[in-house]
């Protein structure tokens, strides 16, 4: 069957997307992508280029992939397919059509609900063979004015079942200043995160946390299930193999586990064993603070890790116990800080801003460790968004604050408000202890003096143009070993999302 996959994402590092297509060829089906990163449809020449490739491919179904920041874009898209192509059933997946199906299918002929290998390959075969497809699980659909869902796939367990996808997803297409064009490798790297040179990949499928802001919140409910589920060391180890042979400008690759350390030492040992021979390439991960040990730090940095991505999320052990529900506290973040720090391994500390349910105390408390936190590091700030479904969505609810946070379809998370604390907590990943302390006492004394004023002014001065840029420096080269020669041949990955990072501040 001739299918069509779409994205309006912003970049073509689509995982989840790209397992579905790779999952579908496999099973006999003709799939592609079409990247729309700035869905241009404006004139009749753009709509042309989109309606002549879809028309001359013939497809027998649409699906279309998003999060919720792409809520808007998908209903002008999905629009436009329904304008142009009628007879094409089209589905919505991802995570914002799986917390609010509702919502979705006032666009959307079909939802699917949870994970879509399964499903998309039990929808195409349905109406590959002409039949009703309403009884297929994780499907939503409305039926006589009712929003129906189907019973869930039992989450699969065996992820070696679903095949590796490619750097660049096979047979596709992306729309590049208003023009189709044929997906490949130097087109990629213009739209790809890192210019291409990153490989993102998933072990694993899960998280040992259940926060209540995260996705997985939500979906832990869902399927009732917390197990994290693990391919095997082979598995992942081919199809890095396989990246490095078609893209030798690969320079690193991106394990994007929830939490990739979230095994034991010896099962971390026996894949180091197969990566550093086959592979050999320097690596980012994500981790909890509380899954770092000695051992698996030594075990990172004899093995070429780049970086270790971790979360304080606040630096307020009441906001993390009660607020995030999250198992891991200030104290388990310093030491693991602490603990990269003397192995020399570079650090990337993720903090939430934003929150209405934090006192202004507590978010002191988060600049107070961020002062304590060793340095170089580079700091990760998030607004809060308080998505549908999600615990945290019910208590900033129930505690009158929902309001206080922008609808979560329309923001941009990774811009934060420019309130004084916020400014203080930025400069607080940069600035020395002795700094920034006589500013935040200020502050305390009278947020509103002309002292306060004046020296929050001096402070972001020499921070933005000093200060922050040698942190930068400073922490890509720790990250590339102190070799000044890799430093310099890896800044241009991180100029074009680090320099629009940095003027977000203002």
């Amino acid at each position: 069957m001739r299918i069509f996959l779409l994205s309006a994402q912003k970049d073509t590092e689509v995982l989840g997307l790209k397992s579905i297509q790779y999952y579908l060829r496999r099973e006999g089906h003709d799939v592609s992508i079409l990247f729309l990163p700035r869905l241009q449809l404006e004139t009749p020449a753009q709509q042309r280029d989109v309606r002549e490739l879809l028309a001359r491919e013939e497809p027998k179904l649409f699906g279309m992939s998003l999060m919720s920041g792409e809520y808007d874009k998908a209903k002008v898209l999905t629009a436009f397919l329904k304008r142009e192509f009628p007879q094409v059933p089209l589905i919505w997946g991802g995570i914002h059509p799986t917390i609010a199906p509702e919502e979705s299918l006032a666009h959307a002929d079909y939802v699917c609900i949870g994970e879509g290998e399964l499903m998309m390959a039990d929808l195409a075969a349905c109406l590959e063979r002409g039949e009703d497809p309403r009884q297929i699980n994780n499907l939503a659909y409305i039926q006589d004015g009712q929003v129906i869902r189907n019973p869930l796939h039992p989450l699969m367990a065996e992820l070696d079942r679903f095949p590796p996808y490619e750097h660049v997803a096979a047979h596709s297409w992306l729309q590049h200043k208003g023009r189709v064009r044929s997906l490949d490798t130097a087109l990629n790297q213009r739209y790809a995160p890192y210019l291409g040179r990153t490989y993102s990949v998933l072990t694993s499928r899960g998280c040992p946390f259940h926060c209540t802001y995260c996705c997985n919140n939500f979906l832990q409910e869902l399927y009732d299930d917390r197990k994290i589920r693990r391919r095997s060391i082979d598995h992942v180890i081919q199809e890095l193999e396989q990246a490095r042979r078609s893209h030798p400008e690969l320079q690193l690759v991106n394990f994007q586990d929830d939490c990739f350390l979230a095994v034991n030492a010896k099962q971390l040992r026996a894949f180091f064993q197969e990566y550093n021979r086959r592979v050999g390439l320097p690596f980012v991960c994500h981790s909890i603070p509380t899954y770092l040990t000695e051992e698996k730090v030594a075990l990172l940095r004899e093995s070429r890790v780049a970086w270790v991505i971790m979360g304080l999320q606040s630096g307020s052990d009441r906001v993390l116990r009660e607020v995030y529900r999250r198992k891991s506290y200030s104290d388990h973040f310093l030491k693991a800080a602490h603990l990269l720090s003397r192995h020399g391994v570079a650090g990337i500390y993720d903090v939430i801003l934003d929150n209405p349910l934090e006192t202004e105390e507590e978010t002191l408390d988060t600049i107070a460790t961020f002062m304590a936190t060793p340095k170089p590091f580079m700091p990760e700030f998030f607004s809060l968004s308080l998505y549908q479904g999600t615990e945290i969505h019910r208590l900033a609810r129930e505690a009158g604050k929902a309001q206080d946070v922008e609808d979560y379809r329309r923001k941009n998370y990774l811009v934060y408000g420019k309130s004084d604390l916020n400014r203080m907590m930025r400069l607080s990943a940069f600035l020395d202890r002795s700094l920034l302390e006589p500013l935040v006492a200020r502050y305390q004394r009278g947020r509103r003096s002309l002292a306060f004023r004046i020296h929050l002014f001096l402070a972001q001065l020499a921070s933005s143009f000093f200060f922050e840029p040698l942190t930068y420096f400073r922490v890509i080269r720790l990250s590339q070993g102190g070799s000044y020669l890799r430093m310099a041949q890896t800044i241009p990955l991180y100029l074009k999302e680090g320099g629009k990072r940095f003027l977000d501040q203002f």
